[in-house]
């Protein structure tokens, strides 16, 4: 009776319950996430590993080249950019695809009855994968310049988790906002190219001499040192920590918010 009485005469579970039932029904969005993941590689001999190579590439040319303009030592800089770097591709994808998140999924949203949730967790576990298909070149700049790698490479798997948690979240409020309003998208591709050069990512902060201080206003900065300071053989600062958990903490609220206030009129939007 209970379970029943949390349901609409719909037989759809109730917008506050939609996180959870989300975050429950994982294996769903996960088979959707790899099926995109198949679909964008589609008759492709290497698949998603163009998508590594293409990075490699990149990531060792631009190693070479920034780290002679910049005067840095090419075996710290190299993997300082090559986790900057691989990271921030999954934060940028992340806002960009999280804003159309819904409206993408319009087709499923009007015909199976699935928590509105789920549709922003494919997209987060589709960039997910992308990461992991990334995973081996976190480790190889830093073994081939040498960096001595110890206990603090066990921060990675939480840091991937925690980066998930925070990709869905985006995904929530953005899409949401997203369905509501079709200029978030542009909005956001326009935020995410402003961000990527504020961002350490291809420079240092110290570069910043005494100004330095001011990019840990930037709260991509400390998401990025998440996976950056163990595959330099640290650990990430205390500041850093304490932001992160904070922002995934009141993220988290805000999706629950959102859906809570906002699920059953997403149909109508888009």
């Amino acid at each position: 009776m209970k379970q029943k009485a949390e349901r609409n005469i719909n037989g759809v579970v109730k917008p506050s319950r939609d996180l959870l039932d989300g975050t429950l029904g994982f294996r769903i969005w996960f088979m959707l996430a790899l099926h995109d993941t198949k679909q964008r590689y589609r008759r492709s001999i290497l698949g998603p590993f163009w998508f590594v190579l293409n990075n490699l590439l990149f990531i060792s040319i631009l190693g070479i080249l920034y780290s002679q303009l910049f005067g840095e030592d090419i075996r710290t800089y190299v993997p300082y950019l090559s986790a900057g770097f691989i990271t921030w591709q999954l934060i940028a994808a992340t806002l960009i695809e999280g804003s159309t998140a819904m409206v993408m999924a319009d087709n499923l949203i009007k015909q199976v009855n699935l928590p509105m949730s789920s549709h922003a967790y494919r997209v987060a576990a589709r960039n997910l994968v992308i990461l992991v298909h990334n995973a081996p070149l976190f480790i190889f700049f830093p073994l081939v310049m040498g960096v001595s790698l110890g206990v603090e490479l066990l921060l990675l798997p939480i840091s991937t988790l925690i980066l998930f948690i925070n990709s869905s979240w985006v995904c929530i409020v953005f899409g949401l906002l997203g369905a509501r309003f079709r200029d978030v998208q542009p909005i956001m591709q326009n935020i995410v190219t402003i961000s990527f050069f504020f961002t350490p990512i291809l420079w240092k902060a110290d570069l910043l001499a005494e100004r330095a201080v001011y990019v840990h206003l930037n709260p991509f900065v400390h998401f990025i040192e998440l996976f950056r300071m163990p595959l330099l053989g640290q650990w990430p600062s205390d500041l850093s920590l304490i932001i992160v958990s904070a922002i995934t903490v009141i993220g988290t609220f805000l999706a629950w918010l959102s859906l809570t206030l906002y699920r059953n009129q997403v149909a109508f939007w888009i």
